[in-house]
């Protein structure tokens, strides 16, 4: 049985292979023109603005919402964290300048019932301060700076209960105070110059420490508040984007 080839398609003409190309630039000249209509500019910049809208607006909005919020609780914060700490540091004090003008009157139990009551009332209120911290500065080093406070606290609460030198360990309390503040450091340079001064002067005299040791436990709890008034507050937008 013979086959019958079939005709092979006719190749394309020069006439034909002219006609494509020019209608390739027609198309895009075509397309071009499209994209540059009036409407179509207009839907195409509605739509991108009408994204951005639908995300910063909110985003702008919610900042603003929550700044005054975040201001109140740190304002909050700070005033509660100044009134406490200076609270018990003025009452060791106090306390300290009656042991000392007692001239040795003051007896063990007295000084005793006195630091006890104190370092209570230092830890309910400073506790207070601490979850604070932890709950709204967690992923930042306050919580750790007002730890240290707090424990600089109690040592001066020990040390002023036993101001006329008959307390045991008084002057191992003052010396751990003292390095304690050797070895940290403060933001502002001028309280910075007046801790390395106080510093080397910790130690000459119980009334002088005294002193010396509350000035420096102020201006550690200066730096801690300015410190959280700076920081950002987790709970809170901080930008325009609602990833913030």
């Amino acid at each position: 049985m013979s086959h019958v080839a079939e005709p092979a398609p006719p190749a394309a003409t020069d006439e034909e292979d002219s006609s494509d190309s020019a209608r390739a630039p027609e198309d895009a000249r075509a397309a071009a023109s499209f994209l540059r209509h009036p409407l179509v500019v207009g839907a195409v910049v509605a739509a991108i603005g009408g994204i951005f809208a639908s995300l910063l607006i909110p985003a702008a909005t919610r900042s603003w919402q929550d700044r005054p919020r975040e201001l109140a609780l740190k304002s909050h914060l700070v005033e509660q964290a100044n009134r406490v700490s200076a609270a018990a540091v003025v009452k060791a004090d106090a306390f300290g300048r009656f042991v000392e003008e007692a001239d040795g009157k003051v007896g063990r139990n007295r000084r005793t019932s006195f630091e006890s009551a104190a370092y209570a009332h230092w830890q309910t209120d400073s506790a207070v301060i601490e979850s604070d911290l932890a709950t709204y500065f967690g992923e930042t080093s306050l919580p750790r700076q007002w730890t240290t406070h707090e424990d600089n606290v109690i040592k001066y609460i020990t040390f002023m209960a036993g101001i006329d030198g008959e307390r045991f360990g008084l002057d191992a309390f003052r010396s751990i105070l003292q390095e304690n503040f050797r070895e940290t450091s403060f933001d502002d340079p001028f309280a910075e110059r007046q801790r390395k001064d106080m510093v080397e002067l910790i130690g000459s005299e119980p009334t002088g420490s005294r002193s010396f040791i509350a000035e420096l436990l102020r201006l550690e709890r200066e730096q801690i508040t300015r410190r959280i008034l700076d920081a950002d507050a987790s709970g809170f937008s901080h930008g325009f984007w609602i990833f913030d």
